[in-house]
């Protein structure tokens, strides 16, 4: 009850279907043992993948023999560590495409492809998401939606076996380890040198990378919040907590999807959107924290118990006055 109609618009998106359904703070929801258990995948060929000159934010599902695995390795995201795994795929038309894991699930692959004796991992991955860096399109599984299913008996397992040339389902399985350069190193943005320089323009077709950039700060977005509450174990965004028990929201407790904590203790954290230019173009850059603070000496905290309503003009001010000042910000 009580839910909104949406169009079906964001990144990685369920299904393509145009609508979907949206909870929010009022919608009501029981569930029921009648609901059937349903398994339906709706598999892409591992071509259709790759030839994908956009890719489109919508979940897929894979199936393949995973062929390539490297070793676990970890990676600073987001202020914390997390693990990753890359593996290669290969379907039916002896088509390979790159997956990388991450965290729970990379574990979970690296066990069982390690510990298997029984023939070729075949593995089917649900809700998976799709991903072009440097012109290459991989798969990766999503933080919470993914399902893997390594070997079971699932019908659509069983036919790829079947379908499988010249492979003996009792032989051992063979994996060719992926090795990729690594280092142990953290790379911070005083790691790039000027050789990374980027213009406005520059920045546009690409499709993920890390530069460096010089540009002048010419307004602050208005419309769209300055600031966020933060969990103060990853600085990800904390949401309002809600009581399963009494299917209510409880006042100033709060929960951290990104820590999977119920419950955590947070705080006000900047969240900046500006518009800059060079002499290429504009375009708009979002200034977090350690960069807001550089320039106008005050937390988001400070800054919010002050008059709210001249929050935006105090910020201007201060932000026009560091940059007469020559104040650069890495």
């Amino acid at each position: 009850m009580n839910f909104e109609v949406l169009g079906n618009n964001g990144d990685y998106r369920g299904t393509t279907h145009p609508y979907k359904i949206s909870f929010i703070w009022t919608t009501y929801m029981k569930t029921s043992e009648q609901i059937p258990n349903l398994s339906h995948f709706n598999l892409s060929p591992f071509l259709d993948i790759l030839s994908q000159s956009i890719v489109d934010d919508v979940f897929i599902d894979i199936l393949g023999e995973i062929v390539g695995m490297g070793e676990i390795t970890e990676r600073k995201y987001a202020w914390h560590s997390t693990k990753l795994l890359d593996i290669q795929l290969r379907d039916l038309s002896e088509t390979i495409i790159e997956c990388t894991l991450w965290e729970n699930r990379a574990e979970d692959v690296h066990s069982y492809v390690k510990n298997n004796k029984t023939g070729p991992v075949i593995l089917l991955g649900s809700l998976m998401r799709t991903k072009k860096f440097n012109g290459k399109i991989s798969v990766q599984n999503s933080r919470f939606s993914t399902k893997l299913f390594l070997n079971e008996d699932i019908d659509e397992i069983s036919e790829f076996k079947k379908g499988m040339v010249n492979t003996d389902n009792l032989a051992p399985c063979t994996v060719t380890p992926v090795v990729k350069p690594t280092s142990n190193k953290v790379v911070t943005v005083d790691d790039f040198p000027l050789s990374c320089f980027k213009t406005i323009d520059q920045l546009m077709c690409i499709e993920e990378s890390t530069c460096v950039m010089f540009a002048s700060i010419l307004a602050i977005q208005k419309g769209i919040p300055w600031f966020y509450v933060g969990c103060k174990g990853c600085c990800g965004k904390a949401t309002p907590y809600f009581n399963p028990v009494t299917e209510e929201i409880e006042a100033n407790k709060y929960a951290c999807d990104s820590c999977e904590k119920d419950e955590t203790t947070t705080s006000i954290r900047y969240k900046l959107q500006v518009k800059v230019a060079d002499h290429t173009g504009s375009t708009s850059f979002l200034l977090f924290d350690r960069e807001v603070i550089q320039l106008i000496h005050k937390s988001a905290y400070e800054l919010l118990e002050q008059q709210v309503q001249v929050c935006f003009p105090l910020i201007l001010h201060l932000f026009h006055v560091s940059m007469m000042n020559g104040l650069n910000i890495k």
